[in-house]
């Protein structure tokens, strides 16, 4: 006969081989990442010097990997890293354009699919958080300059032609200036020296990753607005220490 106490060692080695055998089997789930690289290969071949780092990267339990990045405009800007998790801090100014793009990527990996099958229901979307103005558009249905990811594992730097709808990824870098929207609508008129936040999403499928960007001014901006602030300061200082002089006489 079985006591109190065998059942309950017996109940626990049970829990504890549970645990075991949890442990030894794969957990195929979604994972979101941050501050992080896209897989490797391919990796970034969105056009040659672009980072591969800084990305904020959902892999999914089917075999997608969707990423979100921002990176500086221009030569040599180099990718934006996070502040935390998904947000990232990128500076004000410009012309029309801001000084930096927001980057995406696909690669629908082991998932079988092709950009063929997610030609319309893939979807960048931008929220203005501080206006509540947003644009939403299909890049591949809208855009021709697709860098592409074929099954065999080549890439493309896009062009003219863009990706081929056989292909099983595809990277782009795009700027709020250019104000793309899938109805050619422009939903925002975006001003490069508002310190607004944006919310960037890009859904795959049904899959979706986010990424915050906030417009912040520039160190040099910064460094002229405390000298400003330190000018007025001395300023008020003097008045104050004057003030009782003129009094008295």
């Amino acid at each position: 006969m079985q006591t109190k106490k065998g059942r309950v060692r017996g109940s626990r080695l049970a829990v504890a081989a549970g645990f075991v055998a949890a442990a030894a089997c794969p957990a195929f789930a979604d994972t979101l990442t941050f501050d992080t690289s896209l897989a490797n290969p391919p990796g970034v071949y969105f056009g040659t010097g672009n980072q591969n780092a800084g990305f904020t990267v959902l892999t999914t339990s089917g075999g997608l990997e969707l990423g979100l990045g921002a990176e500086i405009r221009g030569p040599g800007g180099g990718a934006i890293l996070p502040t935390t998790g998904s947000s990232y801090n990128a500076p004000t100014g410009g012309t029309t354009t801001a000084l930096w793009n927001y980057e995406f990527s696909v690669n629908l990996g082991t998932s079988g699919l092709t950009l063929a099958n997610i030609q319309n229901n893939t979807t960048v979307s931008v929220l203005d958080l501080t206006t509540g103005k947003a644009i939403s558009f299909q890049p591949l249905v809208l855009l021709a300059d697709n860098a592409g990811l074929q099954p065999n594992g080549t890439t493309t730097n896009g062009g003219s032609g863009g990706a081929p709808l056989t292909d099983i990824g595809f990277q782009n870098s795009e700027n709020l200036g250019f104000n793309l929207d899938s109805t050619n609508n422009a939903a925002f008129a975006f001003n490069p020296d508002a310190l607004n936040t944006y919310q960037i999403t890009l859904t795959v499928d049904g899959e979706s990753v986010t990424e915050t960007i906030n417009a912040v001014p520039e160190p040099s901006t910064w460094a002229m607005m405390i000298l400003g602030f330190c000018g007025l300061g001395v300023v008020a200082y003097r008045r104050r220490k004057q003030a009782p002089a003129f009094m008295a006489a």
